[in-house]
């Protein structure tokens, strides 16, 4: 699949700020150098998209097609698309879809220019995507019941009998699958399963992280 068009990744980059973890350049099976329409698959929350859309259309003049839906279900979508897919641009809320659509050799290599103006840290070590924001995940505790000092180092340590019926986490969250492929990436498969396995042991599951957060409170 061949880059059709970077524009919008340059103006994403260089002229907003937006809250968002990936943006992901496509290749649809025709080339157009100068495109009447840009198609955006938007996995971010809809205003975002919707304000980059409008905010690239004001300096540009090029109109944008958004499609909206969850960061895995236009990842699957475009895997089905295939050559077909219509989408230049995938603008993702989570990495693990990108990262899976990248090594299946789905997406493009963005222009060196876009690559060259993020550190290394914050772009696919193929080329295929980058990051534009940064997030921080966070370990809530109830002080009354631990101290921060007893918190351990890192999140790997959370896998151990001590944390027996104390640590809960929300394997359905998109973020947690992120974390899962964070680990994956900075300490092996390995240490990922054997994190994810301890976890399974000895916490406990919450439907989302406002269940969660509720019943720290309540412990």
């Amino acid at each position: 699949m061949m880059l059709r068009n970077t524009q919008l990744a340059t103006f994403l980059l260089r002229s907003l700020s937006i809250a968002t973890l990936g943006l992901t350049l496509l290749a649809p099976a025709a080339y157009a150098a100068d495109p009447v329409t840009l198609t955006l698959y938007n996995g971010q929350h809809k205003e975002v998209g919707d304000n980059l859309a409008a905010a690239f259309e004001a300096k540009t003049g090029i109109h944008v097609n958004v499609r909206k839906g969850s960061s895995n279900q236009l990842a699957s979508q475009i895997m089905e698309e295939g050559d077909r897919s219509p989408a230049d641009v995938f603008y993702a809320e989570e990495s693990p879809p990108l990262n899976s659509l990248g090594e299946q050799g789905f997406l493009a290599k963005a222009d060196d220019s876009t690559l060259q103006a993020l550190p290394k840290e914050y772009v696919a070590a193929n080329g295929t995507w980058i990051g534009v924001t940064a997030r921080t995940r966070v370990v809530a505790f109830n002080p009354k019941k631990i101290s921060e000092d007893q918190l351990p180092k890192s999140v790997l340590d959370f896998a151990d009998p001590q944390w027996q019926g104390k640590i809960g986490f929300v394997p359905t969250s998109g973020a947690f699958q992120e974390q899962a492929v964070a680990i994956i990436k900075l300490h092996g498969r390995d240490a990922a399963e054997e994190w994810l396995t301890g976890l399974r042991a000895f916490g406990k599951t919450y439907t989302n992280n406002m269940v969660a957060l509720q019943s720290r409170r309540k412990r």
